[in-house]
């Protein structure tokens, strides 16, 4: 049988896998030539031990299981068998001792620890930082980064310090959370084992803000101040830093105060400037005078409100040294003496009159008053009101940001939120009087403040104030007409265009609507007048008359109706006080001058005795005439009759001159009868053509006159007018011998252009010429589209022609001969073909609205505009180069979603009554007959900042109001332009 022998093996604890233990098993066997094989019996806890089955020797197999702190020895049994027949075994003890060995501690993860800012050294930021060592060692601490100035440091237990201030990385630094409010601290942990081993980790270090004391400066500042310095003047400053002020939105601050009883209360105050870190010393009322007090020390206090933490407050006591500089002293007054003395003046006084010793309320004023002061250098010197204030704004207590002095009037007249005061000083006499009442409102402040200055011309100069207190008496007060705004009177008149009248500009304050054949004593119902009055006196109305300066002073479409209305002012007649009535009727025509505009005033009654009337400023009513149907009406002739002519030579059928001049003020057509059984004449009923029904009997002698009797009716009214037309037989005249003619002219021809051939005409009489006339056309507006010379040229009269629209207009025409006693003429007709050229495509908007304001690198979105080409040819649509960085035009082309847009447009707006909406809505639907929906395009406008600087909501003179007029660029084959309108909404300014 083999022989196994027992044996004692060492091993290092964590040993790697196969690490081989010793040099193996010694066994022994007799018999030669048998193999033996080894194996491991038991004990091998864990599965730790692996042995080579022919060698014997033990390897690692499981290196966690070799752990010194958990067992320091493993006792295995050992198996060894041969081969021969019968195999035998044998076996024996293998002892095997772990070895010590030291391993690396673990660092927790994730720790986070916090310290206020300012605590002393050695203070430790809560818990002390955690490892664990497999060994137990103990561990030492260090800060590997994130700590470069040194201001913190680990100690032996683990609690982070606050460093002393010597020991700081970086003289001077401090944990201070202002400047920083967290550390990444990199921390390691090394054991006291051989050899010495360590972990990493990061630390979160938050540091806490607390109340930082304002710091007290380390000397005593010295502060060099300038004597005689004006009140509310910065006189010195001097470093005084409180961290907790200098962030932005901070929640601290600190107040600087003198102490009182110290040298200087009187005569400084103190404040703190957040933004600079400075105490900022400020004059007061209270002269500093370098001949009282050369030097002094004052003492103040400095205390902060708790830091933003909000903790107890903190503070200190010092001191300054002032230091005053001598200068130039300023004038004393001596006359009046008192510091403040007073006055009394009427509150509308004229320029120039005196201010007069006060001497009680309803007392007559006393002796006119006046300056006077002398200065101590000798100096000259000049008087001044440099400043003014209501009695109300000066007895404000002090730090009232409505508080009103010498500094606060002068720094308002600065920035232009008051005016210069309306009372002045004779520079050298000191005479004080009225410059301007327009302040001055007895019914708002009674007593007013002014202040006299005397200023000299010394280096530098200076100056002295003495106080007036001003009893303000009550005097008549003109009456204000009222003007409503947020009425629908009020909004409807907003959008009328301004006038200038005299000169000056008006907008609407009333408006009614009227009928054009109102007569005398016609009362718009529930129109009247209102006005106010500040001293509650009856206020009467009176219409200005003069002012305006007839019809011709007047745009086109304007009447003046000063002579025509009156103000009613009691109850005569059934009238209201107040109410406008019409004064002379018959003069109102909505044809030719739709408005009628008039200016009126209101005038007081005074109710005190010696008080006269007042009359407030004239404003402007603007009557609106509305169409009334009327019969139709004849131009005449200067007698009042219409002149014809026939010639003893004219055969039956001859016409007559031209066309009798019949017309309907409402555009209707108008039908001609001739009253009586006249066998010489006849008219046409539709076109008022006279000509001979049967030629001139033989008794008809040159001067006989004919008077004829035509009633003219429009369908619906009619008038008869006796004696209306008067022909005359003259010597014989030939008209002319003309034919018809035609012509061919480009559409969107502009006005002047010259197109088709001369007109020809034959005179009928030897020695005469012809001249040409066009009468009517077909369709009508063809006569305000050409025009004719009287040689015969065509022209264009105004760009009106359309190939899309119309090709063709036929024009009636006269040849006129040049016979002075009575011209014949001859009708016939000219044939203008309308030829096709390149239409510009056309643009309607659904209503632009934007904010007179676009804030910083925005884009808004003003609205949509709908474009069509009538010749279907390719455009775009934009804005000028001059205008790109303030606007720009997006097509959004799909015909589907513009034809949605418009039509979804149409439906909002279908209940809007407002002229604009509908003047939007009818500039629409014209263009939509004109065009197919399918070829419509949509272009979104947008604004972008810029724009700002071009848009005024305020801007008076705009038509209409609150609008901006943006030019459009349409582009196919040619560049044109046109504006569209874009309605402004008002905005918060600066």
């Amino acid at each position: 049988a083999p022989k196994l022998f027992s044996s004692e093996f060492e091993v290092y604890e964590s040993s790697p896998y196969g690490t081989p233990i010793g040099d193996g098993m010694v066994a022994e066997d007799r018999d030669e030539g048998d193999t033996l094989l080894f194996a491991i019996v038991d004990g091998n806890i864990g599965n730790a031990f692996r042995i080579g089955g022919c060698s014997g020797e033990l390897s690692v197999n499981e290196p966690v299981m070799f752990d010194y702190e958990a067992r320091q020895a493993i006792l295995l049994t050992i198996g060894v068998t041969d081969d021969g027949q019968p195999p035998l075994n044998d076996t024996a003890l293998a002892l095997v001792h772990i070895l010590d060995v030291n391993e690396a501690p673990v660092c927790s993860v994730g720790m986070e620890r916090s310290i206020l800012e300012n605590e002393a050294a050695g203070s430790p930021a809560g818990q002390p930082l955690t490892a664990s060592d497999p060994e137990k060692q103990s561990l030492r601490w260090t800060i590997e980064f994130g700590d470069e100035s040194g201001v913190v440091y680990i100690d032996a237990a683990g609690y982070i310090r606050v460093q002393e201030t010597s020991k700081v990385a970086i003289p001077g630094s401090t944990i201070n959370f202002e400047a920083r409010k967290s550390y990444q601290l990199g921390v390691r942990a090394t054991d006291d084992g051989v050899p010495p081993l360590s972990c990493t980790t990061t630390v979160t270090l938050t540091i806490k803000d607390s109340n930082d004391a304002p710091t007290k400066p380390a000397t005593p500042p010295v502060l060099f101040i300038q004597e005689n310095s004006d009140p509310g003047v910065i006189v010195a400053r001097f470093p005084l830093v409180d961290e907790d002020t200098i962030a932005a939105g901070s929640n601290d601050s600190v107040t600087l105060s003198i102490v009182p009883g110290s040298p200087g209360y009187d005569e400084l105050t103190m404040a703190h400037d957040p933004r600079t870190q400075e105490a900022v010393i400020r004059a007061t009322s209270v002269n500093l005078d370098f001949e009282a007090s050369p030097s002094f020390i004052v003492q103040y206090t400095a205390t902060d409100a708790g830091g933003n933490a909000r903790a107890p407050p903190k503070g200190f006591t010092a001191n300054f040294t002032v230091q005053l500089i001598n200068i130039n002293d300023p004038p004393t007054f001596t006359h009046p003496n008192a510091s403040a003395i007073e006055l009394t003046i009427g509150e509308h006084a004229a320029a120039g009159t005196p201010l007069r010793r006060y001497t009680g309320d309803g007392q007559a004023p006393g002796v006119a008053e006046y300056a006077v002061a002398y200065d101590p250098e000798g100096n000259s010197f000049a008087f001044d009101v440099d400043a003014f204030c209501t009695m109300s704004e000066a007895s404000l207590p002090v730090g009232d940001p409505a508080r009103c002095d010498v500094a606060a009037s002068r720094q308002r007249q600065a920035e232009g939120t008051q005016g210069v005061p309306p009372f002045t000083a004779h520079p050298t006499l000191g005479n004080l009087t009225m410059r301007d009442n327009s302040m001055l409102d007895f019914e708002t402040d009674q007593v007013v403040m002014l202040y006299v200055r005397a200023r000299d011309t010394g280096i530098p100069p200076v100056s002295q104030h003495l106080t007036v207190r001003v009893h303000l008496i009550d005097e008549n007060d003109a009456p204000v007409m009222t003007c409503p705004t947020d009425t629908a009177e009020g909004k409807h008149a907003a959008t009328l265009a301004p006038l200038t009248i005299a000169g000056k500009p008006f907008r609407a304050c009333r408006t009614f609507q009227m009928p054009e054949t109102s007569i005398a004593g016609y009362r718009s119902p529930g129109f009247l007048l209102a006005a106010t009055d500040e001293d509650n006196n009856q206020v009467e109305f009176q219409v200005v008359t003069g002012m305006i300066g007839g019809d011709e002073a007047l745009p086109a479409g304007y009447a003046d109706g000063s002579e025509l209305f009156e103000a009613k002012n009691s109850m005569a007649g059934g009238y209201v006080p107040g109410e406008l009535a019409v004064k002379v009727g018959g003069k109102f025509d909505f044809e030719t001058r739709p408005n009628v505009v008039l200016l009126l005033r209101a005038y007081d009654l005074p109710s005190k005795p010696g008080w006269t009337s007042n009359m407030s400023e004239p404003v402007l009513v603007v009557v609106e005439l509305t169409d009334v149907d009327e019969a139709p009406q004849w131009r005449t002739d200067a007698d009042g009759k219409v002149h014809r002519f026939v010639s003893t030579n004219f055969e039956a059928g001859a016409h007559i001159g031209k066309v009798l001049p019949a017309f309907d003020p409402e555009g209707a057509s108008v039908i001609f009868t001739l009253e009586g059984s006249s066998t010489l004449f006849e008219v046409d009923s539709a076109t008022g053509q006279l000509s001979l029904k049967t030629a001139l009997p033989g008794t008809a002698a040159i001067g006989d006159t004919f008077e004829l009797d035509l009633t003219v009716s429009d369908g619906e009214k009619e008038q008869r007018f006796n004696g209306i037309v008067v022909v005359k037989v003259v010597p014989p005249n030939n008209p002319p011998v003309v034919a018809d003619q035609s012509a061919t002219v480009a559409e969107n021809s502009p006005a002047g252009t010259l197109f088709g051939d001369v007109l020809t005409a034959t005179s009928g009489d030897a020695g005469q010429t012809v001249s040409f006339e066009i009468e009517s056309s077909v369709p009508a507006w063809g006569v305000d589209a050409i025009q004719v010379s009287p040689a015969g040229q065509l022209s264009v009269k105004a760009d009106m022609l359309d190939f899309e629209n119309t090709t063709t207009i036929v024009l009636s025409a006269y040849a006129v001969d040049s016979d002075q006693a009575a011209p014949a003429y001859s009708p016939f007709t000219i044939t203008v073909t309308v030829s096709d050229a390149d239409d510009m495509p056309e643009c309607v908007s659904g209503g632009l609205v934007v904010s007179e304001t676009v804030r910083f690198n925005d884009t808004v979105r003003v609205g949509d505009i709908f474009c069509a080409d009538q010749d279907l040819d390719s455009f775009t649509v934009g804005v000028p180069a001059s205008l790109a960085n303030a606007f720009s035009v997006t097509d959004e082309t799909e015909p589907r979603f513009a034809n949605n847009s418009i039509n979804a447009w149409l439906n909002s707006t279908s209940n809007n009554t407002d002229p604009a909406s509908l003047e939007l809505r009818s500039a629409v639907l014209d263009f939509l007959v004109r065009h197919q929906a399918t070829d419509v395009r949509r272009f979104a406008v947008f604004a972008f900042d810029q724009a700002t600087d071009l848009m005024d909501y305020e801007n008076k003179s705009s038509v209409p109001l609150h609008s901006y007029h943006l030019p459009i660029e349409r582009r196919d084959a040619l560049t044109r332009q046109a504006d569209v309108l874009v309605m402004l909404e008002d905005a918060n300014e600066p």
